[in-house]
């Protein structure tokens, strides 16, 4: 990139540095070329000259040279009839993986009154939210010359950053590039690559167990509940402890057997609407890719093609519109997630003592902290607790109704407790399930126990600062 002051008098020196350096974009502000003058004259060998001239005088104007070996259309339905841009849509052979393109903005913002300034960052604004309505997984360049405006809006509004940090002329900073894709830049020359946080997203997909529930697992596991004889073995005054046990056990037994864990391979990186199904049919097209059955690959590549495209119509109403009616937190949480706004939970990890901490160790620390929290409260004493007379006859009961109603108004989308039930088996059988547990419940009522196995219960801290350095921030 170069402010360049009339390319005509420096094409040699501009032809030098991108044929010399091996540069695939070449970008000129104040070109000061005419409509007289004809592109063939300052075309350079290899590279498709892209020019936007100032029409009514000499002087200004940009252009941008782009190396044939990378696929790129010009968007002329973005440019303003006024403001001096090009917006290009780039696609190189080697993208980084959470890019589907880059748009690319070449632009000159002469000096102006504010009004006019608002203008332009209004249409940048825009500009940028047309494109990423039609590519929400684009990567962003803006370069050029804008001189006074103030462009921080546009830095908020889509999460991009200025990376030039040197003066480019004198102790001036006069060619920015604002872009999502940074780490490494120079004033002139710049080779974008992901930054930390996505390189590590890219290369490293992550293991998850989930259990599927086909119809037919649903309705093998009804005919199991619906003849299970509970509590076998135990007696009339077995303890609760026996009687939770028992009942995990046979329910947990049943789970595995008709809903048995499954690993997957989630990418940080995977779309919203990306199947099991898709991927399956990705894993055999690449197998059969690379045996050299053309036929086959080809027919492959057509339903992997038809199946995305059918998902990602689906997706919108199934997820997003019933979101945005419903729900609208988890609306902008999904949102936010499709534009690479929000990023994946990270682990928690601090230094005590010299001694960084995180995993089982951080775990335990966390659970003793916890638990101190209430260590000066003394421990209740039946003894000093006052008598009431007349006492009930009988000790309240609990009925199967009850219970039933309330495992209803579980919500199967939430994470399972300790148990490792799933809330999906409670609430879709309801009604066989609420005898058991009523008789648990009744009998922790009539003993004064509470089942230990209910006492276990998952945990989640949740920072209150950034970064995490002490336990007082969780």
């Amino acid at each position: 990139m170069v402010n360049a002051r009339s390319i005509k008098k420096k094409l040699d020196k501009f032809f030098s540095q991108l044929t010399t350096s091996g540069v695939d974009v070449g970008v000129i502000m104040e070109s000061w070329l005419h409509s007289y003058i004809d592109s063939a004259y300052i075309s350079i060998p290899g590279y498709v000259l892209y020019r936007r001239d100032r029409p009514d005088r000499e002087g200004s104007g940009v252009c941008a040279s782009v190396t044939t070996g990378i696929l790129c259309k010009r968007r002329t339905d973005l440019e303003h009839p006024v403001f001096e841009c090009i917006w290009l849509w780039l696609r190189p052979n080697r993208l980084l993986r959470p890019f589907s393109g880059i748009i690319c903005g070449i632009v000159y913002f002469p000096e102006a009154l504010a009004p006019e300034n608002r203008d332009r960052v209004s249409y940048l604004i825009e500009t940028l939210d047309s494109v990423r309505s039609a590519h929400p997984d684009c990567g962003v360049i803006i370069c050029g010359d804008l001189n006074t405006l103030a462009f921080s809006d546009v830095l908020a509004h889509h999460n991009l950053k200025q990376i030039v940090r040197d003066p480019t002329r004198g102790n001036s900073i006069l060619d920015l590039i604002l872009t999502d894709i940074c780490n490494h830049h120079g004033a002139v020359f710049w080779r974008p690559k992901p930054s930390r946080d996505i390189t590590v997203r890219a290369h490293k997909a992550q293991k998850r167990s989930v259990r599927r529930f086909p119809e037919s697992a649903i309705n093998a596991f009804g005919r199991w509940v619906s003849s299970h004889h509970w509590f076998t073995g135990l007696d009339s005054v077995a303890s609760v402890d026996s009687l939770t046990e028992s009942f995990n056990t046979d329910v947990k037994t049943a789970i595995d057997i008709r809903f048995p864990l499954k690993s997957v391979k989630i990418h940080p990186t995977d779309r919203p609407w990306m199947t099991s199904r898709i991927k399956q049919l990705i894993l055999e097209r690449q197998r059969v890719f690379h045996s050299y059955r053309n036929g086959r690959w080809k027919e492959l590549r057509i339903r992997v093609r038809d199946e995305i495209a059918a998902r990602e119509k689906a997706f919108y109403p199934e997820e997003v519109s019933y979101l945005k009616n419903t729900d609208p937190r988890k609306w902008w949480s999904l949102v936010n997630r499709l534009s690479g706004k929000s990023s994946g939970a990270s682990a928690i990890s601090y230094e005590v003592g010299n001694k960084v901490l995180s995993g089982l160790e951080l775990a335990n620390r966390l659970n003793n902290f916890f638990v101190s929290v209430t260590s000066d409260v003394p421990a209740l004493d039946y003894l000093t607790l006052p008598a009431f007379l007349p006492a009930p006859d009988q000790l309240p009961v609990i009925r199967p109704t009850k219970v039933y109603k309330k495992l209803l108004r579980l919500s199967p989308f939430k994470a399972c407790g300790s148990d490792a039930i799933p809330n999906r088996i409670l609430k879709l059988f309801a009604s066989e399930l609420s005898e058991p547990v009523t008789t648990i419940f009744n009998r922790s009522l009539s003993s004064g126990d509470f089942p230990s196995a209910w006492r276990d219960a998952y945990i989640s801290p949740i920072p209150k600062a950034s970064p995490v350095t002490c336990d007082n921030d969780l």
